[in-house]
């Protein structure tokens, strides 16, 4: 029997499809990355391969993984979405489920749960809809990663879900690894939450079947997860743990290096809690030296964190410091946010031990902002970005459904126009519209069916979304006390200094005839004049100031001002400047307003040469009177303008010849101007000096300015 023509040719290119898929699996399988993806997109690009649906989704699939795997996730993803375009066009829901699960798991490496969990759940629901076989693997996958994400509820639902699916459909687990997988995230489940009891006994099911079914893997498992539960401060039991784990690093015959560093990594940690200490750091240096193997940086960060803890217990400050430091290098390295956190946990904690409070207070709000970061508000907006995007993906499918049907029409129009008589067209007519009538129906149950999916998102996504709002309340709360705690720090070493400053000051200024005493005296006015500030801003923050009006003249609080900065004016021969009228007079606290024309001008003179001119001239506006205070320094770029007013902002003062400020000046100015219902505002370009105007209110008559100094 002859074969047609048509189907030898068919026939033979799916062969050379296939055979080159093999051969990119081939290249995958023994991770020869980049000529894996320089062969992928060539075959892409090869004619006839958009007739070969399945092969082409499969190349799609091995590409995206090699792209994944190299750390390329931007080039991995767009063919990872192609899939489910294709898969959505030919109804193949099993390979649309696999690349989900692919594009899910991508995310989780660069820690973005929220994105993985996204993806799961898709996954879950396309199993669930099309009762695939693949639907109990998903319902382990939401589990897991509920449980990375502390919803714990909602992990304990899809562990026991799948399980009830497997019991009346056991021929989708007859290897028993979708149970092992559920008795091992139930024992998790149970030991995080205390219930050590029903923990032991699901991690016992999952080595009892683990051994009914010579699955090593689930043994191993259930081993690691006994000796974390005994492991436990209040269920600690150093025999039964050490026994667990030495079934991981004693055995030679099953286990690999990986599954030993395991079980020394689990003795470390099972020794800390019992705190004997070196036998937990041998247990970790052993686990180090075969992590050491594996191009790890998630593992290698995990025993440097724990050995630097160690470390610092032992009181061995340097060492302690070496490894932590290595620890935060491979954290870094690739962005595994949650090992940085863990080390930037022990690395305020040494600096604490150093004494070297500002580092450890730095690390402190770094570990604080990166724990924050792992479950903060941006997964909120992270959840609503996708829903656009799954909305306009949806979209897309069904314009390229309806452009394939117009493209069919089409062509059967003509081809009928030509062969058949006007009955066989009004026939193909009347075919074509029960086609469309029929396609109308099929798409209608469709998008009812994506819209019953997207109602039930969202639903669990507003319980998600009320969970975290509960949670960042407590964050928020527990951010309030760090902040007391700073503020109270703050203002008790500021306090304390005063004092002393006022005592060097004082004797400094008894002597006369010695220039290093005056530079004692000026540094001593400045560093008086930070410490001032720091109170005034914290007092200011924490009550609403009430500025105490009385009628002030301000060519006199310009020279009160002035004879404060009398030393920093003489230091760089200043040419000072005052052109107010002497007359000119309005309502405010003089203390607050001589604090200000301080500020001003030390930011002034910092800023400017030697020989250099600061001017004060008044100006008069909408009923407001407007102080100006102009200087020839070295002004402020365009990019920092913006933020001169924030606490702790600071100039360029490498060239300046003064003591470092700490950023509170322009903080408190802006704080007391707005007190007196004024407003202040700033001038500037670099190299061309700085003009600073504050605006407070003026009832009395316009006066023309001085003429002269």
């Amino acid at each position: 029997m002859l074969v047609p023509t048509d189907n030898l040719k068919a026939q033979t290119a799916t062969s050379e499809f296939q055979l080159l898929l093999d051969s990119l699996k081939q290249l995958d399988a023994e991770q020869y990355f980049t000529p894996a993806k320089e062969f992928g997109e060539s075959i892409l690009k090869k004619e006839g391969l958009a007739s070969e649906p399945k092969i082409k989704m499969d190349i799609l699939y091995t590409l995206a993984n090699v792209y994944f795997k190299s750390d390329e996730f931007e080039k991995g993803q767009p063919h990872a979405e192609e899939i489910i375009d294709i898969a959505y066009v030919t109804e193949d829901y099993t390979r649309m489920v696999k690349a989900y699960d692919l594009i899910g798991l991508a995310f989780f490496e660069y820690s973005e749960y929220d994105s993985t969990k996204f993806y799961l759940f898709k996954s879950a629901s396309i199993a669930e809809d099309h009762d695939l076989d693949l639907y109990p693997r998903t319902l382990v996958n939401m589990a897991w990663i509920n449980g990375l994400m502390d919803n714990e509820e909602e992990e304990i639902g899809y562990y026991i879900k799948s399980l009830e699916v497997v019991e009346t459909k056991p021929l989708l687990d007859q290897k028993g690894g979708i149970r092992a997988k559920a008795y091992g995230g139930l024992g998790d489940y149970y030991t995080r939450n205390g219930d050590y009891e029903e923990a032991s006994q699901y991690f016992e099911k999952k080595l009892a079947l683990g051994k009914e079914t010579e699955n090593i893997t689930a043994q191993f498992e259930s081993y690691l997860g006994l000796g974390t539960l005994y492991s436990k401060e209040d269920f600690l039991n150093v025999e039964k743990g050490e026994e667990a784990y030495f079934h991981l690093t004693r055995d030679t015959l099953n286990a690999t290096p990986f599954v030993h560093g395991l079980g020394y990594l689990g003795l470390g940690r099972l020794y800390v809690t019992a705190e004997d200490y070196p036998k937990g750091l041998q247990a970790f240096e052993d686990a180090y030296d075969i992590f050491i193997q594996f191009n790890s940086n998630d593992y290698h960060s995990r025993i440097e964190t724990e050995i630097a803890n160690i470390q610092l217990k032992l009181g061995n400050l340097s060492s302690a410091n070496n490894w932590i430091n290595k620890a935060l290098s491979n954290a870094t390295a690739t962005h595994l946010a949650n090992r940085e956190r863990n080390a930037l946990r022990i690395r305020y904690k040494i600096d604490s031990a150093q004494a070297d409070f500002r580092s450890a207070f730095n690390n402190y709000q770094r570990y604080r902002v990166i724990d924050d970061s792992l479950n903060s508000e941006e997964s909120k907006q992270r959840i609503e970005e996708l829903e656009v995007k799954y909305e306009t993906e949806q979209t897309e499918n069904q314009n390229l459904l309806l452009k394939n049907d117009l493209a069919m029409k089409e062509a059967d129009l003509k081809q009928k126009a030509i062969i058949q008589t006007v009955f066989a067209v009004v026939a193909f007519l009347l075919a074509v519209l029960a086609y469309v009538i029929y396609k109308a129906d099929r798409r209608k149950k469709k998008l009812n069916l994506a819209l019953k999916q997207k109602n039930e998102l969202i639903s669990k996504q507003k319980e998600e979304l009320q969970f975290k709002t509960d949670k960042l309340q407590i964050i928020n709360s527990q951010l309030k006390a760090l902040f007391d705690f700073r503020k109270d720090l703050t203002r008790m070493i500021a306090h304390d200094m005063k004092n002393p400053l006022n005592s060097i000051i004082g004797l400094s200024s008894t002597i006369n005839d010695d220039k290093k005493v005056d530079s004692i005296t000026k540094s001593g006015y400045q560093l008086l004049n930070l410490v001032t500030n720091m109170l005034e801003v914290e007092k200011m923050q924490e009550v609403k100031i009430d500025p105490k009006k009385e009628k002030v003249y301000l060519d006199e609080l310009v020279k009160e001002a002035r004879e404060q900065v009398e030393l920093l004016v003489a230091a760089k021969s200043i040419v000072f400047q005052n052109l107010l009228p002497k007359k000119l007079s309005l309502q405010g606290d003089r203390h607050l307003l001589v604090r200000v024309l301080v500020n001003l001008l030390t930011n002034a003179i910092k800023y400017s040469e030697n020989g250099d001119v600061i001017k004060i001239y008044h100006q008069h506006k909408d009923g407001m009177l407007g102080i100006v205070i102009q200087d020839e320094g070295a002004g402020i770029s365009s990019e920092r303008l913006p933020f001169i007013f924030e606490k702790f902002w600071q100039g360029e003062q490498r060239n300046s010849g003064l003591a470092t400020s700490n950023g509170l000046g322009l903080t408190y100015c802006k704080m007391a101007i707005e007190a007196h219902e004024g407003k202040i505002g700033v001038e500037s370009e670099l190299g061309g000096g700085t003009k600073v105007t504050f605006f407070l209110p003026y009832n009395g008559e316009e006066v023309s300015p001085a003429l002269e100094v």
